[in-house]
């Protein structure tokens, strides 16, 4: 294990040593509680203000791409969901779910 300084907020973190050895290839690490509170960039909600996808960041991630791939379709008219879908449902996975 080998302490080292997370980029955003400063603090020692203990990691290891394969983590310590990307973080100074890179020249850049985030610690997994700075990490949690960046915020995944989701077109949908700065274009139609829809309402952001709540769930672990790994489910968040992966339910932005299928509503964004959710809503290619529904504007292509080939999709099984309605807008009051789009506006309502913020679980990411009820995203993942119904996919």
């Amino acid at each position: 294990m080998k302490t080292i300084i997370c980029d955003e907020c400063g603090r020692d973190v203990r990691v290891d040593e394969e983590t310590a050895y990307n973080a100074a290839v890179v020249h850049h690490y985030v610690c997994s509680d700075c990490l949690a509170k960046i915020e995944i960039d989701d077109p949908l909600v700065r274009m139609y203000d829809f309402p952001k996808l709540e769930g672990s960041r790994k489910q968040v991630e992966w339910a932005v791409n299928i509503r964004k791939n959710a809503m290619k379709k529904h504007g292509k008219g080939k999709a099984k969901l309605t807008v009051d879908d789009f506006k309502t449902q913020t679980s990411a996975a009820w995203w993942i779910e119904n996919r």
